[in-house]
């Protein structure tokens, strides 16, 4: 009977636990439309979108940006990402 009463005590805390893990993982993350001008070109692949998102990062810290993107224009590139971890 005690066995019983701790594995379901157990099996409760771990469910509250990762439940409030949820919650907090899901307030990191906000949408913020970050956009800034950087020299050089767009080049079409996964590291355009990398280097984006490190200029960005050190330009508007504390904010780390995800989901960004890159386009070529006459001065150099626009770099924006839309949603932050703050």
């Amino acid at each position: 009977m005690r066995c019983v009463v701790l594995f379901m005590v157990s099996c409760l805390l771990i469910v509250l636990l990762i439940n409030h893990f949820e919650e907090v993982e899901a307030q990191k993350w906000k949408e913020c439309n970050l956009r800034d001008i950087f020299p050089g070109k767009c080049e079409h692949d996964a590291n355009a979108k990398l280097r984006c998102k490190e200029d960005i990062a050190k330009n508007f810290r504390p904010s780390r940006p995800f989901e960004c993107d890159c386009q070529t224009f006459d001065q150099g590139r626009i770099c924006y990402c839309k949603k932050c971890l703050v």
